[in-house]
């Protein structure tokens, strides 16, 4: 078997395959960090539900939900509901999207163990936004992916990471680490396995997942006998 660096690499968003490709780039002095510009935080309404991303608070990594109305959810039917309810992981939501690395918040509005804060701490909530009654969500720190936060920590710089600093004043020894995980070596054809989810991606991802949460309850459950 070859170097992982010379296969083919599986693309985590969608399930299709990448091509090899020559990835040529200029030297690492002039890598401009890809969360230079960023946000930490973003939230709209689409269609009747509320989108909303945030950072990790110590991995720095992008979070990604969907907000759902009760009106919305009341679509889908009592059985439906109890399935969602009680955390089933053949429910709908976990079984009918394709989101990065799945689904793995899907809870009401109180705060969960692992999602702190939850998305309905964060919710900017004011009478121009629909209520959410339930959120689905998924991140960007699977193995695949790159967290700033979770290099800083790993270099003992963990302070750096939660000080809300970290973007302007990021370590340049670590700076060539990022560039070659995310550009990889010029010259070779490579597909870095390793990389960082932008702001501009993640929405385009929330905006996907939106749009599959809404197809599902339009239609029901898929799995219901006719």
């Amino acid at each position: 078997m070859g170097s992982p660096l010379n296969q083919e690499a599986p693309d985590f968003n969608r399930g299709s395959v990448k091509k090899k490709i020559t990835t040529e780039v200029g030297p690492a002095e002039n890598f401009v960090l890809p969360w230079i510009g960023e946000d930490d935080f973003e939230q709209w309404e689409e269609d009747g539900y509320i989108c909303l991303m945030t950072r990790h608070p110590e991995l720095l990594h992008w979070r990604g939900y969907v907000g759902i109305p009760q009106e919305k959810l009341n679509l889908l039917g009592p059985l439906v509901l109890d399935s969602i309810d009680e955390q089933n992981h053949n429910s709908v939501f976990y079984k009918y999207t394709t989101v990065h690395g799945g689904i793995i918040y899907c809870e009401k509005n109180a705060p969960d163990k692992f999602q702190k804060p939850s998305p309905q701490d964060l919710y900017l909530s004011s009478k121009e936004f629909v209520i959410p009654s339930w959120w689905i969500g998924f991140d960007c720190a699977h193995s695949c992916d790159l967290a700033p936060g979770e290099l800083l920590i790993y270099e003992g710089k963990r302070d750096l990471a939660i000080s809300g600093k970290w973007k302007m004043h990021f370590p340049e020894e670590l700076k060539e680490r990022v560039f070659k995980l995310t550009k990889g070596t010029p010259g070779r054809e490579i597909q870095s396995l390793n990389h960082y989810w932008t702001q501009e991606k993640v929405r385009k991802e929330v905006k996907s997942l939106k749009s599959e949460i809404d197809m599902i309850i339009r239609r029901g459950d898929p799995d219901a006998k006719t």
